[in-house]
């Protein structure tokens, strides 16, 4: 070790990065430094736009790449839609996502050899119209699997009662929920188009009420504001969402698993896949804000009035 690595060493101690691999810094390729800094981000954005084509195409390609999808947008289903494909494309098994900087804060060095994933982030810009416009940046980020992490930072799902559950995936629904009075066949719970309104089974357990729910409330979700409502048309997006949501908390997906993929969306182009698929992360979103704010709400009122909730739990 030559006299000048002792120095930088030590004049640089405060901006010390943890054991970072060269494998997992980015390295200019010949002739990238020719390149500007924005000729560079730009490379990446556009490298992220054809990673986002092509895995919507790939999350219809087979059942098993589709369970995959909707498995990542159960995991991250506060990201966006193109983050999520950019996820799913990836690093399909991906848990927790942070830039490296953000791990390092932590702490926490990334492993040797770890490859990083971008995805997209907002970046305002003012236009040459003098007004800001939304645009976009991409960012590198390792999983929680890629860096040398202790056991306990891995995300620990929490645990709600199903009576809380299924108050929260009613709560402030956009139609009413009401039990059928007349037979829904071999449906546990139907979205009515013409009437507007979710109909369930009575004496259902937990694990055939809630998915059942799940899945009318996202077809209630795609009706609104649309007239002459097809079910059968939006059957596929309402049954993945009901996917996501049951398996986001912990509920049993037998019920709204998918088997088989319509063959009218197997042939549809890229962008009109992402529609799709934007409906289903469009569901999943305002479906999980909703009981987030239910489950938050009863979780204050249970630390406001401690003895009344343990009374409760030991009455069920």
């Amino acid at each position: 070790m030559s006299v000048f690595e002792n120095v930088i060493n030590e004049a640089n101690k405060k901006n010390e990065v943890n054991n970072v691999p060269p494998e997992s810094v980015e390295v200019a390729d010949e002739g990238e430094g020719k390149k500007s800094f924005a000729e560079r981000m730009a490379e990446k954005k556009n490298q992220c736009y054809a990673m986002i084509d092509d895995a919507c195409l790939n999350a219809v390609s087979s059942i098993e790449s589709l369970r995959q999808f909707l498995n990542v947008q159960s995991r991250f289903d506060k990201y966006s839609l193109n983050n999520a494909l950019l996820i799913f494309e990836q690093k399909p098994d991906a848990v927790k996502l942070k830039e490296l900087a953000a791990w390092n804060k932590e702490d926490i060095s990334v492993k040797k050899g770890a490859k990083s994933i971008m995805i997209l982030e907002p970046s305002p810009y003012k236009g040459n119209d003098g007004k800001m416009h939304r645009g976009y940046n991409a960012k590198h980020v390792f999983d929680i699997a890629d860096v040398e992490a202790p056991e306990d930072a891995l995300p620990q799902p929490k645990s709600y009662e199903q009576k809380q559950l299924v108050a929260a995936l009613v709560h402030d629904a956009p139609v009413p929920v009401c039990k059928a009075e007349k037979s829904l066949g071999e449906h546990n719970a139907i979205y009515d188009a013409k009437n507007k309104v979710v109909y369930f089974k009575a004496g259902l357990e937990f694990d055939a009420i809630f998915p059942a729910l799940a899945k009318a409330l996202a077809h209630a979700e795609m009706a609104k504001d649309v007239e002459n409502y097809r079910i059968g048309e939006h059957e596929f997006a309402a049954r993945c969402s009901a996917y996501v949501i049951s398996q986001r908390y912990g509920v049993d997906t037998r019920t709204v698993d998918v088997y088989g993929i319509p063959q009218n969306i197997e042939t549809m182009e890229a962008e009109d896949v992402k529609k799709v698929l934007g409906d289903v992360h469009s569901n999943v979103k305002t479906i999980t804000a909703r009981m987030i704010e239910s489950l938050e709400q009863t979780q204050t009122k249970e630390q406001q009035n401690p003895n009344k909730g343990s009374k409760n739990r030991e009455e069920r």
